[in-house]
């Protein structure tokens, strides 16, 4: 084998290393072997990062579908029903107390239909109004001291031919038999400041209203409102129980680290997946008040929701 080698160093020079060829062929190997692998392994690094973002956004896309799947069935059931009620000539036609028993009857019946519905409720042009409650939750009856039997709750403001108004309040047990009635203190509600009245009034179209924070029940909710078609002047509403949702949201994200949100037609977030972000969010407790204070009340059309999820 041939070797380098190299002759004694001259005095006062520096001496001049050798080795044999088959070393410096070796380190020149090595030191290839080092750069391809490590090409190798950036090569693969990139591979398999761009395969999880690929993977990520069709994961993404899956939960943004179901999430948007569920707030449609949840939103599109309750405006089909008040829709459903704001197209027929029916008992709402007339403020209170006339035809009660047919109103409470088509308020009950509304109610059953739907498990997420808080409550129902119809506002007048000359401030009358009448609302149905579903007493299954708690909150609702410990703020009505609702009977232990009682199932649904009627509440109903009517003008006096003084102008004073008079209210109301109705429990019905399970087969909508009247069960007790109280008479209430007016407290000066009108339904017309209302913003689910006045998003809906004399329009053709559904109007949403929240998410907000609702009062006697503390859950998060929004408000679906459509105008009746036979008068303008009288607006159908409906609360709906957002809980589901915001569950959904958090208990299905795909990581810990993963942040969920809705934003409405305007591109505010409505919805969180951080509950504590949420009740911040929420934060003004007035029923019907929009979640940012703003000078004006605003709505966005029921089917304009949009969801976003960003992986932190």
């Amino acid at each position: 084998m041939s070797e380098i080698t190299g002759a004694p160093a001259a005095k006062g020079q520096p001496t001049v290393w050798t080795r044999s060829l088959r070393s410096l062929l070796g380190l020149a190997m090595a030191a290839l072997l080092i750069a391809v692998s490590g090409t190798l392994v950036s090569l693969g690094y990139v591979r398999a990062r761009d395969a999880a973002l690929v993977n990520a956004e069709a994961d993404m896309r899956a939960f943004s579908e179901r999430l948007v799947d569920r707030l449609g069935i949840l939103s599109g059931r309750t405006t089909a029903l008040v829709g459903f009620t704001a197209s027929i000539a029916n008992s709402i036609l007339v403020p209170p107390p006339e035809r009660m028993i047919d109103k409470i009857k088509l308020l009950r019946e509304i109610i059953a239909q739907s498990s997420n519905l808080d409550g129902i409720y119809a506002g007048y042009p000359d401030g009358a109004f009448i609302q149905a409650v579903d007493l299954s939750a708690p909150a609702w009856r410990k703020a009505l001291d609702a009977p232990d039997m009682a199932t649904i709750a009627v509440r109903s403001m009517q003008v006096e031919p003084t102008g004073e108004r008079s209210n109301r309040l109705i429990f019905l047990d399970w087969e909508g038999n009247q069960m007790l009635e109280r008479r209430l203190i007016p407290t000066g509600f009108d339904p017309r400041q209302r913003p689910w009245y006045q998003a809906a009034v004399n329009g053709t179209m559904p109007a949403a209203i929240g998410p907000y924070t609702m009062v006697t029940t503390g859950a998060l909710g929004m408000t679906i409102s459509q105008a009746h078609r036979g008068n303008g002047g009288i607006v159908i509403g409906a609360d709906i129980d957002l809980g589901t949702i915001t569950e959904f949201m958090a208990r299905e994200r795909l990581t810990a680290d993963t942040v969920a949100f809705v934003l409405d037609a305007a591109g505010k977030p409505i919805m969180h997946s951080d509950r504590g972000l949420m009740a911040r969010m929420t934060a003004v407790k007035e029923k019907g008040s929009w979640m940012f204070q703003s000078r004006s009340s605003r709505c966005f059309p029921v089917s304009r929701q949009t969801f976003r999820q960003v992986t932190g």
